[in-house]
This record gives C-alpha cells, sequence and structure tokens, in this order.
C-alpha cells in the first residue's frame, strides 16, 4: 500500500470520526475554526513531500502554510510572514540541494565508469511524440522534452550493458518504459517538478538517469 493512501486514509478517518462525534453531540469540534483553510495547503504539500513529488515545490508550499496557519491563530503577524517567507524557503531550497547534491555525487562515481554514448538525440518540442525502441544498440541517449511529452518505450528492448540517459524536461513530460530485467537509477534537482522512478526491478543491467527537471516531470515504469 502506497503512503501517500495511508496517510490520506488517516486524515480522512480522522475528519470522520470528529463529524460524526459531534453530530451525536459528544464533541464540540469545530473544524471550521479560525485558519482551517490553510490545512487545504499544508496537507497536501506535506503528503506530496512524502511520496518524493516536486519536493522543492511542496516544502515551500509547506513553509507558506504553516506561516498562514500561525498568522490567522495570531501567533504571528502577518507582516512577520511577509519577512521570514523568502528567508526559510532559501535555506529549505538549500538544503535540498546540498543533500540531493551529496546523493547525486555518488550516483555520478557509478555513471563514470559507465561507457557514455550519447550521439542519440530525442526531441519533443511544443508537440507529443513515443518511439518504441526493439533491435537498434542503445548505449546512451539525450531525451529532451521542451512544452512536450515524450515517451520512450523500451519494454521489448534487450539491454546488453549499462547505459546512461540524459533527460530534460522543461515544461514538459518524459515518460520512460523499462523491461523488467533492468535496475534502474535516477538522479537530478527538480525544481517545481517531479522525478519519479516507480520500478523495482532487480537485473544485471543498469540504467542511469539524469534529469534536469523544471515545471515537468520524469517518469519511469
Amino acid at each position: 500500500m502506497k503512503l501517500s493512501n495511508i496517510l490520506w486514509g488517516i486524515v480522512l478517518i480522522i475528519l470522520g470520526v470528529i463529524i460524526g462525534l459531534n453530530a451525536l453531540n459528544i464533541t464540540h469540534i469545530d473544524i471550521f475554526f479560525k485558519g482551517w483553510w490553510t490545512f487545504l495547503i499544508i496537507i497536501p504539500c506535506f503528503i506530496e513531500i512524502f511520496r518524493g513529488k516536486d519536493t522543492i515545490g511542496n516544502s515551500i508550499g509547506l513553509i507558506i502554510g504553516v506561516f498562514l496557519f500561525l498568522a490567522c491563530r495570531k501567533i504571528i503577524s502577518f507582516d512577520l510572514v511577509l519577512k521570514l517567507t523568502l528567508p526559510c524557503v532559501l535555506i529549505v531550497i538549500g538544503i535540498i540541494l546540498l543533500f540531493k547534491g551529496i546523493m547525486s555525487n555518488k550516483i555520478s562515481k557509478k555513471i563514470d565508469d559507465v561507457l557514455i554514448n550519447t550521439d542519440e538525440e530525442y526531441y519533443a518540442i511544443f508537440n507529443n511524440k513515443k518511439t518504441t525502441f526493439t533491435d537498434c544498440n542503445i548505449s546512451g541517449s539525450n531525451i529532451n522534452a521542451i512544452f512536450g511529452e515524450y515517451i520512450c518505450d523500451f519494454s521489448n528492448y534487450k539491454f546488453s550493458e549499462d547505459v546512461v540517459f540524459n533527460v530534460s524536461s522543461i515544461f514538459g513530460s518524459v515518460k520512460i518504459i523499462v523491461p523488467n530485467d533492468v535496475n534502474v537509477i535516477t538522479s537530478g534537482v527538480p525544481i517545481f517538478g517531479s522525478i519519479n522512478n516507480k520500478t523495482n526491478n532487480k537485473g544485471k543491467k543498469t540504467i542511469y538517469i539524469k534529469s534536469t527537471v523544471m515545471f515537468g516531470g520524469v517518469e519511469v515504469k
């Protein structure tokens, strides 16, 4: 079961219990308390962070939501919210980038040992494309989606060696479908976007995916 489903389930159960107890006059909890609307920002951002989707964007949303809640409860002033939001956002982004940079360096060391041939270029610019790979020889490729979607289907391709894909998604989407007999390792820092590796494969060959994402998404399945 996905963690996001568990978290949403807990939230809905708690909300249902409160509404039910209020209806029976057992409790009198006001669910529309001052600042309740900020949880429409806080809860989704919190859950999406656990899902690993757009970590930076959702972290910023979580910070803003918490500050707005505190301001609505008059714990801090709205003027202070305006003053603290920018420095806190910068600190959080810095921490995330630092952490992901350390993780990316570990992956980069492995990638350095792989023969990288990135002569192949695949683009989807202001349109949608899909390429199915079967019997061609691939040792590395650049895959780019700019204001478009590119679907790369490797489900029936037999990888004979480790490969590296450099993926860019700028206001676009890249979907990579891989066979069940390969490992997939992803690296990159999404800026208001997401890198989602849905695979759980174990194989002798590895696909390394280095992603640059801005206002877009990369999905591997």
